[in-house]
């Protein structure tokens, strides 16, 4: 019931609809989401504090959530979600009027609700992965050498970093099995011309696991 009254309420694409609206320009683009099968659609909302907790100040009618999604990227991870992380979605995208695809203005998003609410989990764009049916949330830096990977183990509530190595590299992706309940992933990347890949194993942390394959207890 919260979500469909939250997608009843998202009439401002609606109204830029109208008559009097000027022709579309192709290198505006929004993001909309609908929860009732497309019967209507809505702008996503965006978050009221960025991640490190300051405040984000644009105005209300130009003040919406934007992502980078799987058919116009520009090389950003789009937004993504499996079955077995209910609830769990995570993209990079802005604030604002329209999609940026400036590097400084891209940051990483997470949803916790299906697309319903939104936080900036990280600044900057990042490529991210889930295990343990989305309890465990595993991202790096996707546009700039980095040496570090950034984890959570409370769905983005919290965030920890450990260092990779000294040396950084540039990463290309992070992949877990199918179902998403593992808790080991393969980071792969290049360093200059060479190939890399790092094999990350959360178990040893000793984190209690959800159980079951299809359905978490």
């Amino acid at each position: 019931e919260e979500l469909e009254g939250e997608a009843s309420a998202g009439t401002e694409v609606d109204k830029r609809r109208g008559p009097k609206a000027k022709s579309k320009d192709e290198s505006v683009i929004r993001t909309v989401i609908t929860f009732d099968k497309g019967g209507v659609w809505s702008y996503l909302k965006p978050p009221k504090v960025d991640s490190l907790g300051a405040k984000i100040d644009c105005p209300p009618d130009k003040c919406w959530l934007h992502l980078h999604g799987v058919t116009n990227f520009h090389n950003y991870a789009p937004f993504y979600s499996t079955e077995n992380a209910v609830g769990i979605v995570m993209s990079t995208g802005n604030v604002g009027p329209y999609l940026r695809f400036e590097p400084d203005q891209v940051n990483t998003y997470l949803s916790r609700d299906g697309g319903l609410t939104w936080v900036e989990a990280h600044k900057g764009a990042y490529i991210y992965e889930f295990g343990d049916h989305g309890g465990l949330v595993l991202m790096a830096n996707d546009i700039k050498k980095t040496k570090q990977v950034v984890f959570s183990w409370n769905e983005g509530q919290s965030w920890y970093d450990f260092e990779l190595s000294e040396i950084p590299l540039e990463v290309d992706n992070i992949v877990t099995e199918p179902n998403a309940t593992s808790t080991k992933f393969l980071l792969y990347g290049t360093r200059g011309d060479a190939g890399i890949m790092y094999h990350l194993d959360f178990e040893a942390l000793g984190q209690p696991l959800c159980k079951g394959v299809w359905a978490a207890d």
